[in-house]
Parts: C-alpha cells; structure tokens; sequence
C-alpha cells in the first residue's frame, strides 16, 4: 500500500497536464493560440505540442516543413511499434517539441477503421511522453471525427477557440455534447478550462453578440478567459515569415509572436503574455 501510494503521488507530481484546442470551424485563431501559449509557455515549463490537424498549421507555425518529414504524428498512430514517440518528436528551435502534422492524417478515420481501440491510440501515446512534460498542448481539428475524439480522449482539459464573430459560435452547443458523450463514454475526468476569444474587436456589436451567444450555453457562461485576444496585423505576419514551394505544396512558415516581436510591443504579444498567465493561474 505505502508503495503504491508513493508512486500515485510521483506520477501525479510528473506527468503533464494535457491540454486540447478544439472548435468545430477553421480560421478561429485555434493553431495560433496553441503555438503561442506553448512558446509562453516554454520560458518555465517543457512544452509538447501535438498537431492533430491535418491542416498542419501549428506544425508550419513552429518553423516546421511537413513536406520535410519522413514521419508525422500519422504514423505514430497507425504503426506505433514502428514509429514510437521517441522517433516521430521533433525540437523546433523555439524551446517547444513537437509532434508534427502531415496530410496523412486526412486517411487516419480509413486507415484506422478496424482498429481495436481506435479511439485511444492518441491517449496511449501520450502516456509516455507526459513523463517528460509539464505541459501538452492539443491543436485538434475543426471536425467532429476520430482525431477529435482521441484528442477529448487524451486530455485533462480542453479549451473551446471562438472568433467573435456570430458564426464562430454557432455550432457551440454541438461541440459541447461532444465533450459530454466523451465524458460519458470514454473520458470522465475532462475538464472545460475555458472559451478563448480571438480576433476580438473591442466595442462592436458583432463581438458582443458573439459573446452573448457564447453565455447563453449553461456549460461555459462563467468559463471565457478574461484575456481576448484582439485582431492584430503582427500575429498575421509571425504566422507568414515564410514561404517554401514543395513538390507536394506549398509550406508557409511562422513563428511564434514570442521570438517574432522581440521588443513585445504588439497587441498579440501582449494578449498571449497575460493569456497564458492566466492560463496557469
């Protein structure tokens, strides 16, 4: 008994809190809030950012070029005793490692489609990196399907990224009885930190409609982080530093706000900063 308490207390003093970015529309600002939280983040604590979005935007935002890799976070998936954690991690240079993305994840619901325990393949992974963690960070796809599912799965928490607009939140009450039959079903202990804001427009009817939109779901009405995080033209351009033409396409490369506004003077700078004291208060 005094053993397996003291290895309860190890695990629950090392294992990272995993943390996933969901919502059910793209262009919300949810691959930009990932990245910028973890390269906040990575001043005092080791970051893991998984990107489970075929879209590869935290991937290419994190100075890495999909169309580069060998591997991705795909195989992991689907041949994991061939492609462990340990092969597939990749350390970019802004202090945050991270799972990269590949179009391939596009074919992970085929690929996996009679796979015992499908729903858990993300989880599992995780599992042994977390040891190695403080935090992990999801960016999880604008799609209610199986990379959502494993990403509500694996989690501790999950973060709802709403752009104030209207149409960013319409499909709120969906994705909140997601979570639930998650709950239900697979992952009891998960938690809703809280809805962020992004592209926030100070003052304009349409961003306080989106608000009142957002209240009026019993589940999150005290859960929006004080910190929105307002329009800004330098977030656009940390997010394009680059563009790299492929055979297979064309990687637009970013980088975190952190290390692209190093004076901090921008409004995205500023907004990420408080956010991600907020977020570990």
């Amino acid at each position: 008994m005094w053993l397996q308490i003291k290895l309860v207390t190890y695990l629950s003093k090392t294992m990272a809190k995993i943390i996933a970015f969901t919502n059910q529309a793209g262009g919300v600002g949810k691959s930009t809030s990932v990245v910028n939280i973890a390269a906040f983040l990575s001043k005092k604590y080791k970051v893991l950012v998984v990107d489970a979005d075929g879209q590869q935007t935290a991937t290419m935002n994190l100075g890495i070029n999909p169309y580069q890799l060998d591997y991705s976070l795909y195989h992991s998936l689907v041949q994991p005793e061939k492609y462990p954690f340990k092969k597939v991690v990749v350390q970019t240079e802004y202090g945050v490692d991270l799972l990269p993305a590949t179009e391939d994840l596009y074919m992970i619901e085929l690929d996996l489609a009679s796979a015992i325990g499908r729903e858990a393949r993300l989880k599992k992974l995780l599992k042994v990196a977390s040891l190695s963690y403080d935090y992990i960070l999801i960016d999880m796809p604008p799609s209610l399907g199986l990379m959502q599912i494993n990403g509500l799965n694996a989690a501790d928490e999950v973060v709802i990224v709403c752009q104030s607009q209207p149409k960013s939140a319409n499909g709120l009450g969906m994705l909140l009885s997601s979570i639930e039959r998650v709950r239900e079903h697979l992952n009891a202990e998960l938690e809703i930190k809280g809805v962020l804001i992004t592209l926030y427009e100070k003052n304009t009817r349409v961003a306080n409609k989106t608000i009142e939109r957002i209240t009026s779901h019993e589940a999150v009405k005290d859960r929006i982080f004080k910190t929105f995080i307002r329009k800004n033209v330098t977030l656009a351009e940390a997010g394009h530093r680059q563009e790299i033409e492929t055979d297979k396409g064309i990687a637009i490369l970013g980088e975190p706000i952190l290390f692209f506004d190093e004076e901090g003077k921008s409004n995205g700078y500023q907004d990420y900063e408080a956010l991600t004291k907020e977020f570990i208060s």
